[in-house]
């Protein structure tokens, strides 16, 4: 399937990293996109640079911690011809559970769980209605194991790609497809906001290649898309190795 064939996206953390990169690689297969975003400025910088390459470009300056405004778009998947849905939005922390802030541990799952299903709840009926439609989660490769020091936002991942996956199966034989995507380290602003360790930022995949693999896995129709030959590798090695293993690796590489 070709992404000519999504007339319409809507992009949340469009402002910068994968968001953006979506955002331009979809425009330049024809997609008109609606950005949506906290930081207004950036998201207007991105859309006159995608309306340069003759597709339109909507901007929404919208905070989705905030429950009321990304109410808003409700309306906006329903009245609008989008048929593609990417939440990409989220964030994560790096530290001991109790070192971060409680209203930080709060803001994930209600950035990384609840603002994505309920956008997801939003578009799922209108594409169902239509017999077509995407809805991409962005899932991660730490959603495949605890982590310690990362334990909020790594359960976070967790749900969402057994959340993504189950909508999946579910949805079969409607024309609508959900699709989880697990990427790995990747060279975007997320570690300056984890606040990581340098030792995490090695092998990190151009943000770039990043995108075009996963677009790629999603007009296949794969459910679950691993970005990356090593986090291949390392998800197949978490189904292998002890929990208790698995769970101390992870913990010697998050320590601060």
């Amino acid at each position: 399937m070709s992404f000519a064939n999504h007339k319409k996206a809507l992009i949340t953390g469009a402002s910068a990293g994968f968001g953006r990169e979506f955002a331009l690689q979809l425009a330049k297969q024809g997609t008109d996109v609606v950005l949506v975003a906290r930081r207004e400025e950036k998201l207007k910088e991105l859309a006159a640079e995608i309306r340069k390459l003759g597709v339109a470009a909507e901007t929404i300056s919208c905070d989705l911690e905030n429950p009321t405004e990304r109410a808003r778009l409700k309306t906006v998947i329903e009245s609008t011809g989008v048929d593609l849905l990417i939440n990409n939005a989220g964030f994560g922390k790096l530290g001991g559970f109790t070192e971060i802030p409680m209203e930080f541990q709060l803001g994930q799952i209600e950035l990384n769980i609840k603002a994505l299903v309920e956008l997801t709840y939003y578009a799922v009926p209108v594409f169902r209605r239509k017999g077509f439609g995407t809805i991409v989660n962005i899932a991660s490769t730490a959603s495949f194991i605890a982590i310690p020091n990362f334990a909020v936002y790594a359960a976070s991942k967790k749900f969402v790609r057994d959340f993504t996956e189950a909508l999946a199966h579910e949805l079969k034989g409607t024309g609508v497809r959900a699709c989880a995507v697990c990427p790995g380290p990747t060279e975007t602003e997320f570690f300056e906001v984890a606040g990581s360790a340098d030792k995490l930022k090695i092998g990190m995949m151009k943000v770039s290649s990043a995108v075009s693999e996963a677009l790629d896995g999603v007009a296949r129709g794969e459910a679950r898309i691993v970005l990356g030959a090593s986090n291949k590798a390392l998800a197949l090695a978490t189904r292998l190795f002890p929990e208790k293993l698995s769970m101390t690796i992870a913990s010697r590489l998050t320590k601060q």
